[in-house]
């Protein structure tokens, strides 16, 4: 797909919140976003000033489940990391693509289907090093 082995690099914003009801918190980021890229992908992402990667499911889009969201927007959950990152840089590189955006029926569905995204995304990076 077009997005796997871009990079993209943002601050970290303040979101809805969404993410965090759902179950799957998300760094999100203040960057201009390639309409193209729009997708769900398995990533590795460093916060910096860090020098280590982690991985991450990222979603680009306009969060079609809610229909509130008029800008495209990169939504970052990073796999086994917690903590604020609000106001960090983060560099962000896309591995795979996973799944094109979608919209569900209600957010309980949403939930299922990041699960789901999660669960694909450290498959495919599971063995993978460095970026």
């Amino acid at each position: 797909m077009a997005g796997e082995g871009r990079a993209l690099r943002g601050i970290v914003v303040h979101g809805d919140g969404r993410g965090g009801r759902l179950g799957f918190p998300t760094a999100n980021l203040d960057v201009a976003v390639d309409r193209a890229l729009r997708g769900v992908y398995a990533a590795r992402v460093r916060v910096e000033p860090e020098t280590g990667w982690c991985d991450a499911t990222v979603s680009i889009g306009d969060n079609p489940t809610f229909g509130d969201v008029s800008a495209d927007r990169v939504e970052c959950h990073l796999h086994d990391r917690t903590g604020d990152l609000y106001g960090c840089t983060l560099d962000v590189r896309l591995v795979a693509y996973l799944r094109a955006m979608e919209a569900f029926e209600h957010p309980d569905d949403l939930a299922r289907q990041a699960a789901h995204d999660v669960a694909a995304s450290r498959r495919l990076l599971a063995g993978r090093t460095g970026r």
